[in-house]
């Protein structure tokens, strides 16, 4: 049987400290059969450059230079752009670990549509910060692996885009794209969305194949130092997910984890608010408004109640 090609989806953005490690560690790959997309999404410094480099002298590596849209408007690019049966993400200051294509591949089957597996969270010089310490390898239905992605039994948040290989033919089928809209979750909405196109199994893997880099300089650790108005599309994406879980499983428990899991959003953002001292009435009012459209009223008046009844019990 012939290897299928997988698709590796890079956006690129004024990343050239680790740009070259990340391109390395793809060109490296044991596993012979692929392509990189490399979308420079209007970098100012020298990624483009090093983009440029990495596709003269490896034909596997396929470059597109774009004015700046953001993580999401390059990987769509990406994936109008693909030719692979399957693809995959790499963020381009993290690194892919050799064997990591070869790990995907040997779990994939007709009834697959999505491949699973674990990850590391590294400093700069690729000493680990945090692993999963649980181990498991197995089959599981859509509804499952949507529940595991509201509680992950792996350890770690498991909503995100670039430890997974996706079956081209469901995204292209069912026009899945990522957001543009969204900047926090992302991610997640497109796994959300993805395995609710698919309704077929997911394989789950501890084996890590990828170093997650704690990059201090990185767009999510810029936004946390002061309140950002972005934050909001948190409660959009968790908001979106729980429709599309709505619209295409009966599972009530299900139902209740996505709704249960804008509550908890909610309360993220408002202890970030309150981290930053925010004020202002408007957007303490955008952070309800938001939160009541995506439920109801008397959810929230409910979830509070019972946040305030578990402080009281647990202050006795």
């Amino acid at each position: 049987m012939d290897k299928p090609l997988i698709s590796i989806i890079v956006p690129v953005y004024n990343v050239e400290k680790y740009l070259p490690r990340c391109l390395d560690s793809i060109g490296s790959q044991t596993y012979p059969n692929w392509e990189c997309i490399l979308v420079n999404d209007g970098s100012s410094d020298s990624s483009g450059a090093i983009c440029d480099e990495y596709a003269q002298k490896h034909s596997r590596f396929i470059v597109y230079h774009k004015n700046n849209g953001g993580v999401s408007s390059a990987r769509n690019l990406g994936l109008e752009k693909m030719k692979g049966e399957w693809c995959t993400f790499v963020d381009a200051d993290d690194v892919l670990l050799h064997n990591a294509l070869d790990t995907y591949v040997s779990y994939i089957s007709d009834e697959i549509d999505n491949v699973l597996a674990s990850y590391m969270r590294v400093s700069d010089d690729l000493k680990v910060l945090e692993k999963s310490e649980n181990e498991f390898h197995d089959v599981i239905d859509y509804e499952s692996a949507l529940k595991d992605f509201y509680q992950s039994k792996i350890g770690m948040f498991n909503g995100f885009i670039w430890n997974r290989l996706f079956r081209s033919s469901v995204i292209k089928n069912k026009r899945i794209r990522f957001n543009e809209k969204i900047y926090i979750k992302e991610d997640g909405l497109f796994i959300v969305e993805f395995l609710c196109a698919s309704k077929r199994s997911v394989y789950q893997t501890s084996n890590v194949i990828y170093y997650y880099v704690q990059n201090e300089s990185s767009v999510m650790n810029r936004l946390s130092d002061s309140f950002n108005p972005k934050y909001f599309t948190d409660i959009d994406a968790c908001s979106l997910c729980y429709r599309t879980i709505k619209q295409n499983t009966d599972d009530r428990e299900l139902h209740k984890m996505s709704k249960d899991y804008i509550f908890t959003v909610h309360q993220l953002i408002r202890r970030h608010l309150q981290k930053h001292k925010i004020k202002s009435p408007q957007i303490w009012a955008r952070l309800f408004y938001k939160t009541i459209k995506a439920t109801s009223l008397w959810y929230v008046i409910c979830s509070y109640f019972k946040v305030l009844n578990k402080r009281w019990i647990n202050s006795r």
